[in-house]
């Protein structure tokens, strides 16, 4: 029978005895034969896919092995889950009584790719191809390593079985397929079609081609007289003057500027607001400089399209306005240039973040292991390597990763992700070797087996698993991703029953709120438990930031011409501010007055006067700077700024200090509920007319801000869309399970869980595990039907003896010292774009600089240019 290439690679021989006894198997085991028996309860236990279920044929579940490996990948036949060699034994051994089980094994071997070369193109100029298309990974877009080699795959039928010695028979799938079993050969060509269900953002990516429009072919166009000049210079915006992005109305013949990006930059909107004015009846739009006789960039505004078009009687409607198509030049970028040139641009503080223009020490080893970037997971990679930095996690996740494998929870378990990472991270074969050229070198060899990489596909998909946003393709912002993350950890140590390990309560400080009614002069002190704090950065308080003009120039007496008053009003960017940390923090601190209380002494709704300061703090304090928000033309933006937050901190002055002599405490009233107002119906609305979310999201917002207007709870809005309950009914009050706890049930919920025949105290207590989801309460009840009563009588119990405990803890936390050991950067101007990147201090007092895969000491961090901050407490 012949071999698969190179067989010694894998350090496996063939033995023939046999039709039934062919196998390949270790070398240190070739004696040894698998019972026929063992054989036929394998083939039984096989499973054809469904087409709901999930395949996994590109990671191992408990390691990063790929099918890149030089002992390849096993995906089972039975569970659809793939596995390293000794993973796969493992699994083997749990598939049945017997042992043994079927697989199917790949394995692609590397080899380079011939790029094909013109006579006309030097191969220099096809390495540096202009970038044309907004795609990754395709022609004419961004290119990946991967353009550099080609794949060989090769395919086998793997029989494993887990005894005194571990065997592994291999059949050749090219030669065996039509000699295996019929059921086996299903489940085969099944895996072989289908795609790794964890592969969310797929590496080659380009936007979706338009389509035509519907209202293109029977296009209105009104007899107006108007004439469109056929020189661009003699266009302009109909409302503004503007000559740039500008759109002319197939229907009516009205030039109008384009809507404003996200960056500032673009238009008015004058288009739109046009085809709006108009009764919505003219749709079509076509961008003004990019017509040519290829066609040119249309749009629709149609509520059912919004969005780019095709226009097959484009030539017909731009010559009713007298255009010939013939005739135009292209003098305007299209859309697609537009993005690419933002894609490629490394906005605000880029250059200083990533620490340009310094020769940086590329390392490696434990530790100091980089993730691949698997398309807009770099927040994902900059939020994970910092929670991985911190000792107490390691232990969590690498010191447990035994007992969590040897639960085979398989692909989707978040746990059994988050260990794997953490062994990841720290083992050697992930290093890099630094003596051999960057795999984005074209003249470094191709390694047909490369080193491993950590590529955390299963990783995104476990952790956003049921998230609308962290699931999606899109970037996303790197502060609620902690957030999320952090939470998790907390479902998942309480769901196991493992509330003493629950990692998420080193993040979390218990702050102090003093409210005082402003009507009565009554105070009133709650304490709540936070995820660290935000600061604002108050841009009222900063300078604008100096540049350094050049020795040399300043030498030689050069001078530039000021700019004119319009050149700067219409200057793309901001001058950088200047703010001091210290700014921040007394924002924070500053008590806030809003309006809409309802005082339970006069019984009246007036303002009411709310103050933060810490009452208990946490090991490790989690501060992000309030960077981003929406501008007065409800743009998101980012504030450029440089606030210089030191490595040092001292916040014991923030500390709180509870009920003082001379204040008179608010009284409760049983009919009132001071702390929960009502939103004001109409800023609700507004919100929900701008498209801010549903309507339960935009009353959180609104009851957030205390009611202070439109601009703050769209700010709020902005800050916490990721939230898991952000569309959630806003909750009434509630009873506690056993009447010790603050925890307020979703009221929604609590009626489905009744519904269900449920006692209210069963369904509160199921809810509280499960933060407050309706479906996991409901699967959390059924699973524990038996238990119930033992487990409400458990929790009644720990809340009457835990809670006093607990705040006896949490009192003695008032060492407000802390160090900075990491920081989590984002460059660019929007969180829904730009790139992350973070810096960590380790154990040797060095900052280390984490940019997705590679690794660097940091010469210089941008201490003053974070997003995200984590500090340690001194104890």
């Amino acid at each position: 029978m012949a071999s698969i290439q190179d067989v010694s690679d894998f350090g496996m021989e063939v033995v023939c005895a046999g039709e039934n006894n062919l196998y390949w198997q270790l070398s240190d085991a070739a004696e040894l034969v698998v019972p026929i028996g063992a054989v036929r309860d394998a083939v039984q236990a096989v499973r054809v896919p469904e087409v709901s279920d999930a395949v996994y044929t590109d990671e191992c579940a408990y390691s990063f092995t790929t099918a890149e490996n030089s002992s390849g990948l096993f995906t089972s036949l039975r569970s659809h889950c793939s596995f390293g060699l000794p993973h796969a034994l493992r699994d083997a051994a749990s598939s049945s009584a017997s042992s043994c089980a079927l697989y199917l094994w790949k394995r692609i071997r590397r080899v380079p790719k011939v790029k094909a070369v013109t006579p006309a193109a030097s191969e220099s100029d096809v390495n540096d191809a202009e970038i044309t298309k907004l795609a990754i990974g395709v022609e004419g877009g961004f290119q990946v390593e991967e353009d550099r080699w080609e794949g060989v795959q090769e395919l086998a039928v793997a029989l494993l079985h887990r005894g005194d010695k571990d065997t592994v028979r291999l059949f050749p799938w090219d030669e065996w397929k039509e000699h295996l079993p019929s059921s086996v050969r299903d489940v085969i060509v099944a895996l072989l079609a289908r795609v790794d269900t964890s592969k969310l953002a797929p590496l080659a990516w380009q936007d979706d081609p338009p389509k035509e429009s519907k209202y293109a072919k029977d296009l209105p166009q009104l007899d107006n007289g108007i004439k469109i000049s056929p020189r661009p210079e003699d266009w302009k915006c109909a409302e503004s003057g503007m000559r740039e992005n500008l759109w002319l109305n197939l229907s009516t013949g009205y030039i109008g500027s384009g809507r404003r990006n996200f960056d500032g930059t673009g238009g008015t909107g004058a288009a739109l607001k046009h085809f709006e004015e108009t009764g919505s009846k003219y749709p079509l739009v076509v961008k003004l400089g990019t017509i040519t006789a290829q066609g040119a960039d249309v749009y629709s505004y149609a509520p059912d399209e919004n969005d780019a078009v095709l226009d097959p009687y484009l030539a017909e409607h731009l010559a009713h306005w007298g255009i010939d198509v013939m005739q135009q030049r292209k003098t305007a970028k299209t859309t697609d240039e537009l993005s690419i040139a933002l894609n490629k641009d490394h906005q605000f503080g880029g250059d200083r973040i990533c620490e340009s223009g310094k020769e940086l020490e590329q390392v490696t080893g434990p530790g100091l292991i980089g993730m691949q970037n698997i398309g807009n997971s770099c927040y994902m990679n900059s939020v994970m390597q910092v929670l991985h930095s911190l000792p107490e996690v390691r232990e969590r996740f690498e010191g447990h990763f035994e007992r969590v494998y040897a639960l085979a929870r398989g692909p989707t378990d978040v746990e059994t992700q988050l260990c794997k990472l953490g062994v990841a991270l720290q083992d050697e074969k992930f290093s890099v070797d630094l003596s051999k050229k960057s795999n984005t070198d074209d003249s470094a060899p191709i390694e047909p087996f490369p080193r491993p990489v950590i590529v955390p596909n299963l990783l995104k998909a476990s952790v956003a698993n049921g998230h609308p946003d962290f699931s999606s393709k899109e970037q996303q912002d790197a502060y609620e991703y902690l957030l999320h993350v952090i939470s998790l950890l907390e479902r998942l140590e309480h769901a196991s029953g493992r509330k003493a390990e629950d990692t998420s309560k080193l993040f979390k400080c218990l702050c102090e709120q003093r409210v005082e009614c402003l009507q009565s002069n009554k105070v009133r002190y709650t304490q709540a438990s936070n995820v660290g704090i935000s600061l604002p950065i108050p841009m009222e308080a900063g300078v604008d930031k100096v540049e350094d003009v050049p020795a040399a120039a300043a030498a030689a007496g050069a001078q530039e011409e000021q700019p004119s008053k319009k050149q700067k009003m219409e200057s793309e960017e901001e001058p950088t501010k200047v703010v001091p940390f210290d700014a921040c923090l007394s924002a924070w601190l500053t008590p806030s007055v809003a309006g809409g209380f309802r005082s339970p002494v006069t019984n009246e709704y007036g303002d009411v006067s709310r103050r933060v300061r810490f009452s208990s703090f946490s090991k490790y304090l989690v501060i992000q700077m309030e960077r981003f928000f929406l501008g007065p033309d409800w743009i998101p933006k980012k504030k450029m700024a440089e606030v210089a937050v030191p490595e040092e901190l001292d916040l014991s002055a923030c500390l709180g200090t509870g009920l003082q002599p001379g204040e008179e405490e608010l009284p409760e009233d049983a009919n009132v509920a001071p702390e929960l107002e009502q939103p004001d119906a109409a800023l609700v609305g507004e919100l929900f007319a701008f498209g801010m979310g549903s309507e339960n999201a935009c009353k959180r917002a609104v009851l957030a801000v205390h009611n202070a207007g439109m601009e703050p709870a769209m700010n709020w809005l902005m800050d916490h869309m990721g939230d898991a309950d952000i569309n959630d009914p806003i909750p009434s009050s509630q009873p506690a399970v056993g009447g010790a706890s603050d925890f307020v049930a979703n009221e929604e919920a609590l009626m489905l869980l009744q519904a269900m025949d449920f006692s209210v105290k069963h369904a509160t207590l199921a809810l509280k595990n499960c933060d407050n989801d309706g479906n996991r309460a409901a699967e959390w009840l059924f699973s524990r039907m038996d238990t119930l009563d033992t487990l409400l009588a458990e929790e009644e119990n720990s809340n009457v003896a835990a809670a006093p405990q607990e705040s006896k803890a949490e009192e003695r936390c008032v060492n407000g010292k802390y160090d900075m050991v990491a920081v989590i950067s984002h460059i660019g101007k929007n969180t829904g774009s730009g790139h992350y990147v973070c810096h960590i201090k380790k154990e040797d007092g060095k900052w280390y600089f984490f940019n997705d895969e590679s690794v660097f000491l940091s010469q210089e961090p941008p201490l003053d240019l974070g997003y995200v901050y984590l500090f340690r407490r001194r104890d």
